[in-house]
């Protein structure tokens, strides 16, 4: 039997152990997945652990490659877990750098026990594997975490953005759309579709689009935003805009925008004093 196979067979044994000692000197103090008190993500996080064990071994014997089908499942796992991915980074390479000295400890010790058979080379060898595998492995963990992470942000982005045109019912039909802050060529387009649904789906015959709350636009999201006015009459939706910055007024005027259909009022309470509620 080679040392490879033996170092295998000895930490195999120890899987169970090197668990419960992992857990048991886990700083949970810290936020993420390695701060919870319920029993079963205790029992969920020891199985991750231990499966990691089982799966790193296979790779010391030669038995698999660092991305073996096993390896990969469980990197995936990790990758698309929520608890791991409102991880810190520095936190879950932490962890792994206390497994792997568990791992080199439990080679020390295999050392010990097999001295009269094994020499310094190939202690060194097995030592190697250990930090090399370890290396490959993280670098693939943070990368896939990564991935996860801009994809979940992109996600929760456009879901922000998505509800960031809110048309707000003041009365049976007037409703008032505030906008707030940069508005970019997506966000327009959102706004575009979104609001015209919405008028149709609660009824709103008046619509007060009020600008206050954004700095400055572009000309492109000027031509969607007052393309929308154009839509709203086209629905039977009588608009209005208040609160119009310099700026984006003289955006208006550099496009040639005819707003001469358009009810404009310097803020919101100019456009409810005049009348503008039914």
């Amino acid at each position: 039997m080679t040392h490879k196979l033996k170092l295998y067979n000895y930490l195999i044994e120890q899987a169970e152990n090197l668990t419960e000692d992992w857990y048991n000197s886990l700083n949970t103090e810290n936020n993420g997945v390695y701060s919870s008190q319920s029993e079963e993500s205790i029992a969920a996080l020891k199985e991750k652990n231990k499966n990691f064990h089982l799966n790193f071994f296979k790779i010391l014997s030669n038995e698999s490659t660092p991305f073996s089908t096993e390896m990969i499942n469980w990197i995936q796992l990790i990758a698309q877990d929520n608890g791991h991915l409102d991880t810190s980074n520095s936190s879950i390479v932490n962890e792994f750098l206390r497994t792997e000295k568990q791992y080199l400890d439990a080679l020390f010790q295999f050392s010990i026990e097999h001295s009269s058979s094994i020499s310094a080379k190939e202690i060194e060898e097995l030592r190697n594997g250990i930090l090399c595998t370890m290396r490959e492995i993280i670098t693939t963990v943070l990368d896939e975490l990564d991935k996860n992470q801009k994809v979940l942000l992109n996600a929760q982005s456009q879901m922000i953005t998505e509800l960031s045109a809110p048309v707000i019912q003041l009365t049976a039909k007037t409703g008032i759309l505030p906008l707030v802050g940069e508005i970019d060529t997506y966000r327009a387009s959102v706004i575009f579709e979104q609001v015209l649904n919405a008028c149709v789906e609660k009824g709103i015959s008046s619509l007060i689009l009020d600008l206050s709350g954004v700095p400055i636009i572009d000309t492109m999201v000027a031509m969607k935003l007052f393309d929308l006015m154009k839509g709203l009459r086209l629905l039977g939706v009588s608009a209005s805009i208040s609160g119009i910055r310099p700026e984006i007024a003289q955006t208006a005027v550099q496009l040639g925008i005819n707003l001469d259909t358009v009810k404009i009022y310097s803020n919101v309470n100019k456009a409810i004093e005049d009348g503008i509620l039914v």
